[in-house]
């Protein structure tokens, strides 16, 4: 029932913009315009309370509940082989240390996590995206030659 009401209400409103549209393209003064303001603003809280009473009543509409569907459980989740053809990082132990050191902050794991990364990847270019992040993220400017011995062996392995 109120939903017709509602309806009935935007089909006036919308009748009455018609009407004072039509009143405005004929209007040759500006007094003539200052005359239709109040029919204007009173078409603008005709709005407010239509837009008011049109949300809720699609927030009163009772909500439909969606069918649950039972997913049963894989026994095994294989992962995928993210193998490189690409040989791994050479890396002497002197540039592990210096490397998670300097470059890392001293964080062993998020090294050897970086390392893994960068070994899963198939491309130069996408490596040097992985040393992108990574400088940025730890301020390498200050520590150029590290950073440069790094990006070298990286390129040593696609090459």
């Amino acid at each position: 029932m109120i939903g017709k009401d509602i309806n009935n209400a935007k089909a006036d409103l919308m009748n009455e913009i018609k009407k004072v549209c039509e009143e405005i393209q004929k209007v040759q003064t500006f007094s003539g315009l200052i005359s239709l303001e109040s029919r204007v603003s009173k078409m603008h809280e005709n709005l407010i309370v239509l837009k008011y009473l049109d949300q809720q009543s699609i927030l009163s509409e009772p909500i439909l509940e969606t069918p649950k569907i039972e997913v049963e459980p894989l026994d095994e989740i294989k992962e995928l082989d993210e193998k490189s053809n690409f040989p791994n990082l050479a890396l002497s132990l002197n540039d592990k240390i210096a490397f998670q050191n300097q470059l890392f902050n001293k964080d062993k794991k998020l090294f050897e996590e970086v390392v893994t990364q960068l070994n899963k990847s198939n491309s130069l270019i996408e490596a040097k995206n992985i040393l992108k992040f990574y400088a940025a993220q730890f301020e390498w400017t200050s520590k150029e030659d590290f950073a440069q011995r790094f990006e070298e062996l990286i390129e040593k392995r696609f090459a």
